[in-house]
């Protein structure tokens, strides 16, 4: 937690997302080690495809690797279009290893003041909400409310099963009424099943966090336990998209 960078966007993963657990003598912390390491081969490119037409990318390779462990390599790239209102990144995970390794990624997107406040709304569709636990489930019903910072509150996190549109595609996104602008965040459902909604109302630390991921938000030993860890075999690589943009009118 003294590390963690917040930001519009903290990458968590990659061999666990989840809270802090031990296994087979191996400690791995909450989010992990991505989000620390530096990229390497980084390059920014611009390049103008006609007269009005300008295409902004900055691409890097991180490795995330030890001796005697996994060795796991993302390349992501950012790509804007000049006088655009979206942000587009590309992931690729790839095992380079020669055993099976778990590759969890988890997208800790980050929205504080002044879009959070008292009256804006989290816009998601959603099949289902669970509550992660007790302090959750005393404010279900809402959610999707921000309110004013108070002194003391604890965080609240909220699992939602989303509802992709027609192309598969979830939309997830925070709408500030008074200042008729908004954000949204959208990805495949197919790349990254499962959304973690963060509510964290406290003064001081005051934010909304809309956080796709590729597995549930648990311990890895918990996601090897319900067979429902991700795995990447030698070689094998996967790919991730989301776009988020800036929104003026509902």
């Amino acid at each position: 937690m003294r590390g963690f960078p917040g930001g519009l966007l903290t990458t968590c993963g990659l061999s666990n997302f989840g809270p802090a657990c031990e296994e087979n003598g191996e400690f791995y912390g909450l989010h992990d080690r991505i989000s620390y390491t530096p990229a390497r081969e980084v390059r920014a490119v611009s390049r103008w495809i006609d007269d009005e037409t300008c295409t902004l990318t900055v691409s890097g390779t991180l490795r995330q690797t030890r001796i005697f462990g996994p060795n796991l390599r993302l390349e992501r790239t950012y790509t804007a279009r000049l006088g655009e209102n979206r942000l587009c990144l590309r992931d690729t995970l790839t095992n380079d290893g020669f055993t099976p390794e778990a590759a969890v990624i988890l997208y800790h997107c980050n929205f504080g003041f002044p879009l959070v406040e008292a009256g804006a709304m989290v816009r998601l569709n959603v099949i289902s909400t669970t509550p992660r636990d007790a302090n959750a489930a005393s404010g279900a019903d809402r959610w999707r409310e921000m309110d004013e910072p108070t002194v003391g509150i604890a965080e609240k996190c909220f699992f939602h099963d989303t509802q992709p549109g027609a192309d598969g595609h979830v939309e997830a996104g925070i709408w500030n009424p008074r200042l008729k602008l908004g954000v949204n965040l959208r990805y495949a459902k197919s790349q990254l099943p499962h959304f973690t909604q963060w509510k964290m109302l406290g003064a001081g630390t005051y934010v909304c966090g809309l956080e796709p991921s590729n597995a549930h938000l648990a311990p890895r030993t918990e996601l090897r336990a319900d067979a429902a860890l991700p795995v990447l075999e030698p070689g094998e690589s996967r790919v991730f998209d989301l776009e988020w943009s800036v929104v003026h009118e509902l």
